[in-house]
């Protein structure tokens, strides 16, 4: 790695084997490994699986939510559409290009004492999306302050259309039951994003997850389908 090679499968793989064959040299007593989802490991995985017959390869608990909110954010219509809308009003409010940025950190100082903005989610950031829509609720009030201020609706700017829909309290409504619902699972990748020893928890949480989504998710469909007779066109 220091002379600019890569972790290829075959290095990760034989880091482990070495270990393993002293630990385990009749090859019965190692039955599973846990890594992350990168290509790389999970094929590492797979060639341990080869040297070691018993053994099954699992994806650790951080990376399984990780795959759990990549999938909703962009299979999921509702909540990607939530989240392209959420990622706009970044773009609107935080730019260092548009005079908006400039309001928007006045305002959000006035309300929380310091100047307090968004989180943009990125491809190396945990449940970057639930962040950033757990952030814009917290947001919510200098937020429609700064949509209200005649300051803000005398800019020559097109970032005005859509603002509308931040006035209605169907979209805060419906904003609330998706970040609550998604909470269970973004509790557990907090926690296993903290290294520490915890099974005992991550299994209770799992469990809880397990029984509120579904109940959760009921309600975030009920208001979908409110905000979405309101025609909104978010």
């Amino acid at each position: 790695m220091a002379e600019g090679g890569t972790k290829k499968a075959t290095y990760v793989a034989h880091q482990f084997l070495p270990f393993m064959r002293k630990l385990d040299p009749q090859k019965n007593r190692f039955d599973c490994v846990a890594f992350d989802g990168a290509r790389n490991v999970r094929l590492a995985g797979e060639l341990i699986e080869k040297h070691f017959p018993m053994v099954t390869t699992v994806h650790g608990a951080e990376h399984s939510a990780t795959l759990f909110f990549d999938d909703v954010f962009t299979r999921c219509a509702p909540l990607k559409l939530l989240s392209n809308f959420s990622n706009w009003i970044c773009i609107m409010l935080e730019s260092t290009l548009h005079a908006p940025n400039a309001l928007f950190k006045k305002v959000t100082k006035k309300h929380f004492g310091l100047s307090l903005g968004f989180i943009q989610p990125s491809e190396c950031q945990m449940a970057g999306h639930e962040l950033n829509l757990l952030r814009l609720y917290c947001l919510r009030a200098p937020i429609l302050e700064v949509i209200r201020k005649k300051t803000f609706l005398d800019m020559n700017t097109a970032f005005h259309a859509p603002t509308h829909v931040l006035e209605k309290p169907e979209f805060w409504h419906f904003l609330y039951a998706v970040v609550q619902a998604l909470y269970p699972m973004f509790r557990i990748q907090r926690l296993a994003d903290m290294k520490i020893g915890g099974m005992d928890k991550l299994k209770f949480y799992v469990m809880q997850a397990d029984k509120l989504l579904p109940f959760y998710m009921e309600n975030v469909k009920d208001h979908w389908d409110a905000l979405c007779k309101e025609s909104l066109p978010i």
